[in-house]
């Protein structure tokens, strides 16, 4: 095998005669480099051998090496040499720039293996490197940390270059590792006052420096200058919203995946090393991750923050002293598998003597619906000042204030949701079943809802104003001749009935009111003349498990924790803007599928689980009142399988939703 010497190194040239040119005197030795002749040089025969010496070649500076063999020509006739040599150069030298600028790199560090163990070494100032070899053998050079070759320009041969930059290992300052677990929740929708780095806002300003270099003064730092840290951000895109768009901002090499999941950039270090900065966009849709990665390589694999995308909701509770607070675990339970956290601020105990006065109405006799002693009622268009002045207000704008109240109706403004009256002529035959007497008297009954299907209900107090609810109850005789024409005269109270409801569900509300004629009344219809009976009659709607008046507050009437529950993440859904108020960037309304307006109720609501033959009666436009076979919390109305949870439907667009305020209308 070939002989491997230095470049100069004298090369012993040999030769034997075996037979034949007996008469040759002298040869000729022919050098050859890679197959092709270099040189020649003559040797006289001494004997039957000849023999020279002539120094290797020099090696070019862009190979690694060269092969030399030699022949022996006699009388024109060419015999091999030996196997041959491989020649070396006595030095090589490494040339290093900066990739930042192009300057010559100084004081890159190389690792060196050459016979023996690594050595490392600096480049100079030049950026050069000289490695003398002490055997003719290969010389193996690469980067040692913090520095990195990033290209070869030439990597054989005497003179060699390449590219470098410093590679310092990465770590994050801030925001700094969680105090438990290895997951940040961020709560996307609450304004920050730290840049992100307190856990609130959707964009966190992250800070790198060389690793260690966190509590060193600028004199002692390891990292310098334009030194390069490589970042790559992993989004998990759980919610289909795409504004706004998780990403990386304020960074050098920006690129992103087509999906847009996996996105990378480079910060340098400033002056002294200072640290370096950027923005982590983690977008605003609950439940979604990102895990982030810096490196002093493109690797980027010396330090992580993983960070969960959370929103937050404030709560102030008030209720009357007689109401107390029910189990509100599985609402808590219901916003947090939509990625919402719910935390109450304060609660507000109060009776009908906290100021200020309340308006007429909101407080009644509870006998008049079932209930003992006294009650509050909440109507969405009465008592605003009131409500109000229990609220602090402390959390706004994703603050809401939940009202407990005995009953919840809509009574309209001060002299709305009346009926002007009037009977059909009414005869002998006229009677009723008055119920303070229990038997068949001459009269008339009205119903308020005669379809049923308009929840409206007559109670014995008007919510609007603490009044009666029937008023300006008259009679008159039609009679056109005979000694009644123009009789007529008042209904007194003690002739007018208001039953009781037979609960507190719009399915038990009373609707009707009792005319028993007065006696006057009674005298022309035994005279064979009839009357008509007159009235303003005052109803509500409802009753109702719960409003919301607009996203800073909601009210639900009292019920057994199981029930409450449902209704009072129903409500929040609506401050939330489900179902479909809004639809987010990103998610298309047709993907719900389940999503209707009115029906029988009022609002935007889903109606996944109905029968499908139910929810397209009628082209989507039948009554969906009283269905049993719905299983979402945003169903128009408690059912008892309603879940204290939005459903599938629901869960993709809740978790999209913008939480940075409430819906307030």
């Amino acid at each position: 095998m070939p002989t491997d010497i230095f470049e100069g190194a004298p090369i012993a040239l040999k030769g034997e005669i075996t037979a034949g040119h007996e008469a040759a005197t002298s040869v000729t030795f022919v050098l050859k480099r890679d197959g092709a002749a270099l040189r020649t040089v003559s040797a006289t025969i001494d004997g039957r051998k000849a023999e020279a010496t002539t120094p290797a070649p020099t090696v070019p500076d862009d190979v690694e090496n060269v092969a030399v063999t030699y022949t022996m020509v006699v009388e024109s006739k060419e015999y091999a040499g030996s196997d041959g040599f491989t020649v070396w150069p006595r030095d090589l030298v490494v040339r290093v720039t900066r990739e930042r600028d192009g300057a010559p790199f100084d004081g890159f560090r190389i690792g060196v293996t050459h016979d023996g163990p690594k050595r490392v070494l600096r480049t100079l100032p030049d950026g050069s490197l000289r490695v003398v070899r002490t055997k003719p053998a290969a010389v193996t050079v690469a980067a040692e940390a913090p520095y990195e070759l990033v290209a070869w320009q030439d990597d054989l041969g005497r003179v060699r270059a390449c590219t470098g930059r410093r590679a310092l290992k990465a770590a994050i300052v801030t925001p700094e590792k969680p105090s438990s677990g290895d997951t940040i929740d961020q709560l996307v929708n609450l304004a920050s006052a730290a840049a992100g780095v307190d856990g609130l806002g959707d964009v966190v300003t992250v800070t790198v420096c060389a690793d260690g270099d966190q509590d060193r003064d600028p004199g002692s730092r390891t990292g310098r200058e334009g030194d390069v840290i490589f970042i790559e951000a992993s989004f998990g895109r759980e919610s289909k919203r795409n504004a706004p768009l998780p990403d990386l901002r304020g960074v050098e090499a920006h690129t992103a995946s087509a999906d847009g999941k996996t996105v990378t950039g480079q910060v340098r270090l400033g002056p002294n090393g200072e640290p370096a900065r950027f923005d982590l966009a983690l977008g605003i849709a609950g439940g979604d991750t990102c895990t982030l990665k810096v490196g002093g390589t493109a690797a980027a694999g010396d330090d992580t923050r993983r960070f969960k995308v959370w929103r937050k909701l404030w709560y102030q509770l008030s209720r009357p002293d007689t109401l107390h607070l029910p189990d509100l675990a599985p609402v808590a339970a219901g916003l947090e598998k939509v990625f919402v956290k719910w935390e109450k601020f304060h609660e507000e105990v109060f009776t009908e003597a906290t100021p200020p006065t309340p308006p007429p109405g909101i407080w009644f006799d509870g006998d008049h619906v079932g209930l003992s002693g006294r009650a509050l009622c909440i109507s969405p268009s009465l008592g605003d000042d009131f409500y109000q002045f229990l609220y602090r207000d402390e959390r706004r704008p994703v603050g809401m204030h939940t009202l407990l109240a005995h009953l919840l109706v809509q009574a309209g403004e001060p002299g709305s949701q009346r009926d002007h009256v009037t009977s059909p002529a009414l005869g002998a035959a006229a009677t009723i079943t008055f119920p303070p007497a229990g038997a068949a008297v001459p009269g008339w009954t009205f119903d308020v809802d005669g379809t049923k299907e308009l929840k409206r209900g007559v109670y014995r107090v008007s919510f609007q104003d603490g009044g009666i609810p029937v008023r300006n109850a008259r009679w008159r005789c039609v009679a056109t001749s005979g000694a009644n024409v123009g009789k007529a005269g008042m209904i007194p109270e003690s002739r007018i009935d208001v039953p009781k409801p037979t609960g507190l569900s719009y399915k038990d509300r009373n609707t009707l009111v009792h005319f028993a004629l007065p006696p006057d009344a009674v005298a022309c219809l035994n005279a064979g003349d009839e009357v008509v009976v007159e009235a303003d009659v005052v109803w509500a709607s409802g009753p109702m498990r719960g409003f919301a008046f607009g996203g800073e507050f909601i009210t639900v009437r009292n019920a057994p924790s199981a029930e409450m529950g449902g209704t009072l993440l129903h409500e929040i859904g609506h401050a939330m803007g489900q179902v479909l108020k809004a639809v987010p960037p990103g998610l298309d309304a047709a993907d719900h599928g389940r999503q209707y307006t009115g029906r029988g109720h009022t609002g935007h609501h889903c109606a996944f689980g109905v029968d499908a033959a139910a929810f397209d009666k009628d082209g989507k436009t039948a009554s969906l009142l009283g269905r049993t076979d719905a299983n979402c919390v945003m169903f128009g109305e408690h059912t008892d399988g309603r879940p204290v949870h939005f459903c599938e439907k629901c869960e993709p667009f809740t978790r999209a939703g913008d939480l940075h305020s409430l819906v307030t209308s």
